[in-house]
């Protein structure tokens, strides 16, 4: 049996996708000079480039970079020219577990961001059955989700944890209506 989704592929790379499109790079990953001395202060040009990219991926979409992802090539280019650096060298970024995972610690409280507690967990479930009980769509659900984590400084939780966070408001949603349709009838 297969699993329930709450996203189609493309509702799901709207909400969550890393744009590639020229407008979305200026607007979600232009570096501010502050950026750009937070990521030069590393040793060497592919560390100078992964900082980066990670520091762009908090803050929009709002998650840190998975293992072994790629982002798209034209949005490592844009923060890569950005820094003067070679897009290339990204492919050495990604050896390292250790660095990376230095590197999102750092940026994170560079950010003032954090991981996701469960008391972010449940404010995302309560977002999640308000968006439900007023329709029964899955992109607004996800939205409400994504935006109470953000809201919250809370970095996103996986696909699979935020679709399970959705499927499981609606489910809430669906019982409260039906259970106050049911009110009342002998």
């Amino acid at each position: 049996m297969t699993r329930r989704k709450l996203l189609s592929p493309e509702e799901r790379q709207a909400l969550l996708g890393i744009p590639d499109d020229e407008a979305s790079l200026i607007r979600h990953y232009t570096l501010s000079p502050q950026d750009r001395l937070q990521a030069e202060v590393r040793r060497r040009s592919h560390n100078q480039l992964g900082y980066a990219v990670q520091l762009c991926l908090m803050r929009y979409p709002g998650r840190i970079l998975g293992v072994d992802e790629s982002p798209p090539a034209a949005m490592v280019a844009y923060v890569a020219e950005q820094l003067e650096v070679d897009p290339g060298v990204f492919a050495l970024y990604s050896r390292r577990y250790h660095t990376r995972f230095d590197h999102s610690r750092r940026l994170a409280q560079y950010l003032g961001v954090r991981t996701a507690t469960r008391e972010d967990r449940r404010a995302a479930l309560l977002a999640a059955i308000d968006a439900a009980m007023a329709t029964d769509q899955g992109l607004p659900i996800a939205t409400a989700v994504v935006n109470a984590l953000r809201e919250r400084g809370a970095l996103l939780l996986p696909d699979g944890a935020l679709e399970t966070i959705g499927i499981a408001g609606r489910a809430v949603a669906r019982q409260w209506a039906e259970a106050a349709l049911l009110e009342g009838l002998s």
